[in-house]
């Protein structure tokens, strides 16, 4: 293997390690409040906010498409913004103001990362690293990029 090769591998394997190993913690706040009711009782109401650091089970909308080369809906609502292209391939926004996915940002990175794009939902980290390896037309940068699109695709 030439060392310009191992050393794109060596990049690839940390961005994915890092990506995977990153999660928020979830948070989870209380308040209590108590209200007179009468001179003997008081009644207790306690709100909880729970915030999950990741999601359980998605359902498709009706409305979202299956973007190629991807092989099943979004697990998110799609939208178009113009994109910003940069001088390393990149381009953004890969998502809208809302959090919807960005149809434009995912055509651009799919010329590119075909093969990163279309993993599935329930890939596998070998599994991304090994698509990632196979976008041979592909840059680090385009693939960090492509790798943030699919994990919103996805869910």
């Amino acid at each position: 293997m030439p060392a310009g090769a191992a050393a794109l591998l060596a990049v690839i394997a940390a961005v994915v390690a890092i990506a995977i190993g990153s999660s928020g913690s979830g948070k989870t706040t209380s308040t209590a409040s108590s209200t007179p009711v009468s001179s003997t009782a008081t009644t207790l109401t306690t709100t909880t906010t729970t915030t999950a650091t990741a999601p359980t089970t998605t359902t498709a909308s009706a409305n979202r498409a299956t973007l190629a080369p991807a092989t099943t809906p979004s697990s998110v609502d799609e939208c178009e913004q113009q994109l910003t292209f940069a001088v390393d391939g990149t381009a953004g926004p890969l998502t809208c103001a809302n959090g919807d996915l960005n149809v434009l940002a995912w055509q651009h990175y799919a010329q590119a990362a075909e093969h990163l794009l279309s993993v599935g939902s329930f890939a596998s980290p070998d599994q991304v690293l090994q698509a990632m390896c196979e976008d041979k037309n592909s840059t680090v940068p385009v693939e960090q990029g492509a790798y943030k699109l699919a994990q919103a695709y996805y869910g």
